[in-house]
């Protein structure tokens, strides 16, 4: 769909402007006289603090609206939607953004004049209002700000207790909608305003994951500074009045890099399908060599190879992973890593690769190039003189057509019980694993050595609240050793 041109985007706020004064119109005549009412309804018609709430609001979008003059309006539609321009009304996430900016537009904005718009309709409109919307209308001046929140308590259909990731302070925020979407350590970028003792959400809120959280806190935290040395008298409210816009913006890019992922190697490397072809000379000899050797279990009839058996090749003996290399922090990162077992009781091995191998042909495939280059160099080493390297061949990794690729002919079906049991068993080794290794999130040390003393075991609960965040009872990890639950218990928490 074409975007719309910056006429058309004036035509809709217009549009926006006069469905306001509308709303605005029919409340006015749907009110009857309190005399002709029942008693307990009358001031819930003639004064309640949502009615005065929604009059002050259509009294700012009239105001703003009626004095919208084009070059103003175009240079904050172009600060705030960049060169795609304003989104047309087509879903509710389109909704939440042209609420957003309107948010942003009405509270934040500076423009030429260099008088708020917010602070223009205090002036000129603020003295006519009823006492009660003056007192809201200050109130939202100075609370009306995007907060950079981390869930703590959720009550469904009523609000969240959210914590300030920059000054700490804790509040509960009623919103419904959020109530409903948000979970426990979620991180949370929205505008919030107070209207009398209570917090409310405004505009729409942007939901992140947990994992995000050391990376929006070291940006945030950051501006900060930097605010704070250029205006030492200044507050967090100040600051985050003046930086809303980048600090939406980068909460923007979070986002969208947690919608596109980057999949990574149980090592850190790019994802990518990886095949060497090979000739065979002797198929029944390159047979029997794989049979002998540790580094191949043998998995069954090959499912992408006509008339050909499979291997899985794995990470045992004189088989070697790629170097590890450091996983990007400004992204998300995924490592994917497959883990063979004979079965319960044994132990399991990191699988590197599939090998097939049919009566003239042999095929290693790999999920990054980095173990293409150290299978082949295994398999030259064991099959010297019965194969002979033909071509590599490298595709773009494609997660949707994975996910359709048929399984081994070996692998356990999710019926089976032996599944669950070498499932448990392999997690319960993780758990050791992830309790005792040094972690560079805790100075280095191990989770069980950092709880031993206040500053680690403050930041073991921080990596505990991802692990909690991503597990319900759907979880299949739900009574395993990395329940959140056997975890604290393992940690002494």
């Amino acid at each position: 769909m074409a975007k719309p041109t910056k006429k058309q985007q004036r035509h809709a706020l217009k549009k926006q402007k006069a469905r306001a004064e509308k709303r605005r119109a029919l409340r006015s005549a749907s009110v009857q006289p309190a005399d002709l009412l029942p008693s307990d309804l009358a001031p819930a018609l003639m004064g309640a603090p949502q009615d005065d709430e929604a009059a002050l609001r259509d009294s700012i979008q009239t105001f703003v609206f009626r004095r919208a003059k084009a070059p103003e309006m175009d240079r904050a539609l172009a600060l705030f939607f960049g060169k795609e321009g304003m989104p047309e009304r087509n879903s509710p996430d389109e909704e939440a953004q042209i609420a957003t900016f309107q948010e942003w537009y009405f509270f934040d904005y500076m423009p030429a004049s260099g008088v708020r718009l917010i602070e223009q309709f205090a002036a000129k409109v603020g003295p006519t209002l009823p006492p009660v919307q003056q007192s809201m209308l200050h109130s939202w001046i100075e609370t009306n700000r995007l907060h950079l929140f981390e869930v703590q308590e959720v009550t469904p259909g009523v609000g969240v207790v959210v914590k300030d990731l920059l000054s700490g302070e804790v509040i509960h925020v009623r919103g419904i909608s959020v109530s409903r979407a948000a979970r426990r350590w979620q991180i949370v970028l929205s505008r919030i305003l107070r209207t009398g003792e209570q917090w409310n959400f405004a505009g729409g809120s942007m939901l992140l994951s947990p994992e995000d959280k050391p990376r929006l806190e070291r940006f945030f935290t950051e501006r900060w500074r930097q605010y704070q040395a250029e205006h030492p008298e200044a507050t967090y409210n100040d600051f985050y009045r003046a930086h809303s816009l980048e600090l939406f913006k980068f909460g923007e890019q979070v986002q969208a890099d947690e919608a596109n992922p980057l999949l990574r190697s149980a090592e850190g490397h790019e994802l990518i399908r990886a095949s060497a072809t090979y000739s065979v000379s002797d198929h029944r000899l390159v047979i029997a060599r794989l049979d002998q050797a540790e580094e191949f279990a043998y998995a069954g009839v090959s499912e992408t190879m006509r008339n050909a058996e499979h291997y899985n090749w794995l990470l045992r003996g004189r088989s070697r992973a790629p170097e590890k290399r450091e996983v990007e922090t400004d992204r998300n990162a995924i490592l994917c890593r497959t883990e063979w077992s004979a079965g319960p009781g044994s132990p399991s091995f990191r699988n590197l690769g599939d090998l097939n191998i049919g009566r003239n042909t042999l095929r290693l495939d790999c999920l990054s190039r980095e173990r293409l280059a150290l299978g082949r160099q295994l398999l030259e080493e064991m099959l010297d003189g019965l194969i002979t390297h033909k071509q590599d061949t490298f595709t773009a990794f494609d997660l949707e057509a994975e996910a359709q690729r048929p399984a081994p002919s070996r692998t356990l079906s999710e019926t089976d019980p032996n599944l669950r049991q070498v499932e448990l068993e392999i997690i319960e080794r993780e758990a050791q694993k992830w309790l005792n290794t040094p972690n560079p999130a805790l100075d280095n040390q191990s989770p069980l050595a950092a709880v031993q003393h206040p500053d680690g075991r403050a930041k073991v609960l921080e990596l505990l609240k991802s692990i909690e965040y991503y597990q319900d009872d759907k979880s299949r990890l739900k009574d395993s050793a990395l329940d959140i639950r056997n975890l604290r218990r393992a940690l002494g928490l």
